[in-house]
């Protein structure tokens, strides 16, 4: 008959000792000896980057089920329910050696790693972690596989202006937000990785009609990506916080923000490619706004000059350009 083990270590003098199989989650002295561990699992076969949780006990009755729940509670009474399996059985003695597992997929683990007392309970044992196995757990559940973290926030990011392209919108906006907090998890809220994927969520919100959300994506994207220096990323947000600033009546804001743009381009990709020719048209139809009518005209030419020579004299993208010039042309008197 199996024994239903309760370990109660709150009080316990006894470091749990930590090795590169885990920590252990038994006092020295205990009948039956458990490890427990954290392992960042990469992103595969369609399903997202995780955690696993291992409990592997050294178990003097074989009881084990092959599938089974494991309970985490937590701060306030929270309880949040896993479904594991029996991983690996090994013969030990009279015993077993029984490998416990569960998965939590990549941040929905955040809740374990911020609560100040987490309660286990798998079957047949309970374990209330200690400071140090706290500790452990946040450890374990901050690290991740570097190179699968950057594959999951591209694969999202190249999802999301797929949806765009297919007039998802709202299925674009979820894998432009997943790709965001990818990039947070790998490299850390603050870092300029995370303000060049912002800038889709950003155009998406726009897309949307959110000028709000898509003006907070923007402006937090050009804090992370302005103390890296000049970059494209940098001139493609500006670029776009000049649209949503003209779309919401701040005719000085988007031509400081464009013309911004058009200096960080150039100086990154060069005076004639074909971002600087985007934004330079962009440019154009704010000094329009602005009652520049000579000053649109030559910045339209300017944009033009530029675009032909990137995209070639027949390409179809021409046509609106074409007619920005034709029309700011004739409103300059130049016709």
């Amino acid at each position: 008959m199996s024994v239903f083990l309760t370990v109660m270590l709150l009080a316990s003098s006894v470091v749990p000792q930590e090795d590169a199989k885990g920590i252990s989650l038994t006092p020295p002295d205990a009948a039956e000896r458990w490890t427990f561990s954290v392992m960042p699992l990469a992103a595969r076969d369609g399903q997202a980057a995780s955690h696993a949780l291992l409990f592997v006990g050294a178990l003097r009755d074989c009881t084990t089920p092959g599938s089974f729940s494991i309970e985490f509670a937590i701060d306030g009474g929270r309880t949040i329910s896993k479904p594991a399996v029996l991983l690996s059985r090994q013969p030990s003695g009279d015993g077993c050696v029984d490998g416990l597992a569960t998965v939590f997929p990549e941040g929905s683990a955040d809740p374990l790693a911020r609560a100040t007392r987490v309660a286990v309970t798998v079957p047949n044992a309970t374990f209330e972690l200690t400071a140090p196995q706290l500790a452990y757990l946040r450890r374990g559940l901050a690290r991740r596989a570097p190179a699968a973290a950057a594959n999951e926030a591209a694969r999202l990011n190249e999802q999301a202006v797929a949806l765009v392209d297919a007039g998802r919108l709202t299925d674009a906006r979820e894998a432009a937000e997943g790709a965001v907090a990818a990039a947070e998890r790998l490299y850390g809220p603050d870092h300029a990785e995370v303000g060049g994927v912002l800038l889709n969520l950003g155009m998406i919100e726009r897309k949307l009609g959110d000028t709000d959300a898509a003006l907070a994506h923007y402006r937090r994207a050009i804090q992370l990506l302005e103390p890296a220096g000049p970059s494209q990323a940098l001139g493609i947000v500006l670029d776009n916080l000049g649209r949503v600033l003209l779309e919401r009546k701040d005719l000085v804001g988007a031509i400081a923000a464009t013309s911004r743009a058009v200096d960080v381009l150039s100086e990154v990709v060069g005076p004639t490619h074909e971002n600087v020719g985007y934004a330079l048209n962009n440019l154009a139809m704010l000094w329009d706004a602005s009652g520049n009518k000579a000053k649109a005209s030559a910045t339209c030419d300017r944009a033009v000059a530029i675009l032909v020579k990137a995209l070639g004299p027949d390409d179809p993208r021409l046509a609106p350009f074409l007619e920005d010039q034709e029309t700011l042309r004739w409103k300059a008197g130049r016709k």
